[in-house]
C-alpha cells in the first residue's frame, strides 16, 4: 500500500491529492490518502480527511512507501519507522502553506533519507525510484537532531 499524508495544517494540498489519485488510477495499486483540509475527493484512491495519530503511525507501519507533504512532523514519523519516503514540499506561492518546506526536503534528500518531488508531474517516477532505492537508515536521535538544527538555523 502507498500511503499519502497531506498533513493537518489548514491549507489545501489539491496538487498532491490529484497526482496521487491519478497514480492510483493508472497503476492499479492500493493508495490511501489522508486528505486533511484538502477539498479534492479522490476517485481511485481510498481516503479519509483525518486520522488519529495512532492510526497514522499504524498506517505508516503497513505502507510500502509513504508520500508526504514536506512538513517535518510527517517526515520524522516516516523516517523513525524506517519507511521509504517521497516528500512533496508545499509551495507558499500556490497558497498551500505559509512557510517554505523545500529546504528541509532538499537537505534530507542530500542525505539519502528520502526522494523529493519538486515538479508534481514527476511523482510516478519518484514512486518507482523509491521502490528500488535503498535509503540510509537513521536512528531517532539523528532525525530529531537534524530537524532541530534545521529549525534553529532559520
Amino acid at each position: 500500500m502507498i500511503l499519502v499524508l497531506l498533513g493537518t495544517n489548514p491549507y489545501s494540498f489539491t496538487r498532491l491529492a490529484k497526482a496521487a489519485d491519478r497514480y492510483a488510477e493508472k497503476s492499479m495499486e492500493k493508495v490511501f490518502i489522508q486528505l486533511g483540509h484538502t477539498n479534492y475527493l479522490p476517485l481511485s484512491a481510498s481516503y479519509k480527511d483525518f486520522l488519529s495519530k495512532q492510526d497514522i503511525i499504524n498506517m505508516i507501519d503497513e505502507a510500502e512507501i509513504v508520500i508526504t507533504q514536506g512538513g517535518f512532523g510527517s517526515i520524522a514519523d516516516c523516517l523513525r519507522a524506517g519507511k521509504k519516503v517521497v516528500a512533496v514540499p508545499r509551495k507558499p506561492e500556490l497558497n498551500e502553506s505559509p512557510d517554505q518546506q523545500e529546504e528541509l526536503v532538499r537537505e534530507l534528500e542530500k542525505l539519502d533519507r528520502l526522494i523529493g518531488v519538486y515538479d508534481i508531474e514527476e511523482l510516478p517516477e519518484a514512486i518507482l525510484r523509491a521502490k528500488f532505492t535503498k535509503f540510509k537508515s537513521g536512528e531517532k536521535p539523528f532525525i530529531t537532531d537534524l530537524i532541530n538544527n534545521f529549525l534553529v538555523l532559520r
